[in-house]
């Protein structure tokens, strides 16, 4: 078991200090994300929080608005569920795109720390070929999804990365 469910408030602080020192030109420099800027980044991982919040806390899931048969379809449904998401929110400030960020991490991360290691988790590690997956390995995805990013954001902007022993 590969425990990472402590490390989100130290990941969230990180994300939010960077982000507080970025100046208008970096919020707009490209990322490795081909398509996306590092404001598009940012705004991908305040979805990320949104979602768990609406899934976990308020038990709100939309349905697929297609059809889901294969890993490539799950794919697909991701890429516009996320497409649409930095479309919508290229009229939010990065202020307040950090507001959102600081206020719903710490309920993500309080989520994550609630969920029983062990237990089936709500949705499966996919692309490492699982049907069902435990908690312990969807919250290392979503820890891997939200390092990554950040690492993303800070190759962008030339901010020293986190790739440290810790995180």
């Amino acid at each position: 078991m590969i425990e990472t469910v402590h490390l989100f408030p130290l990941l969230d602080q990180k994300l939010i200090e960077m982000l507080k020192s970025l100046s208008y030109d970096d919020w707009h420099k490209p990322t490795v994300a081909k398509l996306w800027t590092v404001k598009d980044v940012a705004s991908h991982l305040l979805d990320g929080n949104l979602r768990v919040i609406s899934g976990y806390r308020d038990n709100y899931n939309v349905p697929a608005d297609m059809e889901i048969d294969s890993y490539q379809d799950l794919v697909g449904f991701l890429n516009k569920l996320n497409n649409d998401w930095v479309n919508a929110t290229k009229r939010l400030s990065p202020a307040v795109i950090i507001d959102l960020l600081e206020s719903t991490g710490k309920e993500y991360s309080l989520i994550m720390a609630e969920q029983d290691l062990e237990r089936e988790a709500k949705f499966s590690v996919a692309w490492a070929g699982e049907q069902t997956s435990k908690n312990w390995f969807h919250i290392a995805r979503e820890y891997t999804e939200k390092w990554h990013h950040q690492q993303q954001i800070r190759e962008a902007t030339g901010k020293q990365g986190i790739i440290t022993k810790e995180l």
